[in-house]
């Protein structure tokens, strides 16, 4: 159903394409294809695609998709089971993102691909024990199959790697209790590889309304993920669970790709109103993700726009403006003060795309014009209309 109702954006134009578990077979998802081989129901990955942006690399959008959580074979309690209904939350985050990029026609390219299956018991369920090859290559000991959703995310990123080359990664899921412990029901936790994207991500979520605290991560809990039998374990203890969560999808991210992961076990359903949300679903999520896409195409439009034309403004009207993030541009007579700092996803503005070192300006004085870890900072400078997109 969930497979279906996804099939359905093509009408709002977005690009849809459902693989089955055979495909998913030659693909080697194995570890995905693990948590749903106890259900009857059949496993799948629905790949949507967005592309409304130039010829630069998609950014990424992962969800987690299980339609139930039974636990498996190390089954939840009881009490609660019912709320497992919301475990498809981050599937259906990334579906709302890319519904939102498809009817406001955004100039970027996306992909989202979301795994849905369902975890429960049978005969034929994974066991606590065994040992699966994933996607990558690396094996993993599965000693809890209710720590399925990081098995299920591991099969994607590499996926979506493989095959996309995308030039970031966001991805989204219901992964631990932990996290919950950690932060309630106000703030999704943010991990991340790259300090310029969870800024940004974490920037954009304030401006929606919808909590995100930065967590950390490091050697010391990737080690707690050390297997006897295996390359890693999918689980590393009580201790730190949800950080240990976040250094297992890590291993399945390429070293030089920005990435974040988002637990949004607290903030995706809650049992009471909130001021982000009435009780229930919140899609916490799809108005930070939406901006953060919005803003990163600012920068799309500087692409190739060259070259560029600077004057200086007075020492005092530099003095007054501030420097601000994206919204700091405002037009005044046909100018538009730049103080200014574009901030951009990394791999969106390379390096031929700014004035190296300095440029001078109508009055002859040399301005300074830096590229430094995806931020992009024009000083003591006006830009005239001229230079940017009439839509910006």
């Amino acid at each position: 159903e969930f497979a279906r109702r996804l099939e359905a954006l093509r009408e709002v134009g977005l690009e849809v394409e459902v693989l089955e578990e055979e495909e998913l077979g030659r693909q080697g998802m194995r570890l995905l294809l693990a948590v749903g081989q106890g259900s009857d129901s059949p496993s799948k990955v629905v790949v949507m695609q967005w592309r409304g942006g130039g010829e630069e690399k998609p950014f990424a959008l992962v969800g987690k998709g299980v339609v139930f959580d039974t636990g498996g074979i190390s089954m939840k309690p009881a009490a609660g089971m019912e709320d497992m209904t919301m475990d498809m939350g981050g599937a259906a985050v990334v579906a709302g993102v890319m519904r939102t990029l498809a009817l406001r026609k955004a100039r970027a390219n996306v992909v989202g691909l979301v795994g849905l299956v369902e975890n429960m018991p049978s005969g034929s369920a994974t066991r606590p024990g065994d040992v699966v090859r994933s996607m990558k290559g690396d094996t993993v000991e599965i000693i809890n199959t209710d720590a399925e959703g990081r098995l299920v995310l591991a099969d994607l990123l590499w996926y979506a790697q493989e095959r996309f080359q995308p030039a970031g990664i966001v991805n989204l899921a219901t992964l631990t209790g932990a996290i919950i412990v950690a932060l309630g029901h106000e703030n999704a936790g943010v991990f991340s590889n790259d300090d310029a994207l969870a800024d940004a991500l974490v920037a954009a979520a304030k401006a929606e309304g919808e909590g995100a605290w930065r967590m950390p991560m490091g050697d010391a809990y990737d080690a707690m993920l050390k297997s006897r039998v295996a390359d890693m374990k999918n689980v590393g203890g009580r201790d730190g669970g949800s950080i240990t969560a976040a250094q297992f999808l890590k291993r399945f991210v390429r070293d030089g790709t920005p990435w974040c992961h988002l637990d949004i076990a607290g903030v995706a359903s809650v049992k009471q109103d909130t001021t982000l949300a009435p009780k229930g679903a919140t899609g916490w999520g799809v108005m930070a993700l939406n901006r953060l896409i919005a803003e990163a195409g600012l920068s799309e439009t500087l692409n190739g726009v060259g070259p560029y034309t600077v004057f200086a403004p007075t020492d005092e009207a530099f003095k007054a403006l501030p420097a601000k993030t994206l919204d700091g541009l405002t037009r005044d007579k046909a100018q538009l003060k730049a103080v200014l700092l574009y901030h951009v996803l990394p791999g969106r503005v390379t390096a031929a795309d700014i004035p190296d070192g300095k440029a001078k300006s109508s009055e002859g004085a040399e301005l300074s014009i830096a590229r430094t870890a995806g931020l992009v900072t024009v000083e003591n400078a006006l830009v005239t209309q001229a230079d940017v997109p009439a839509s910006n």
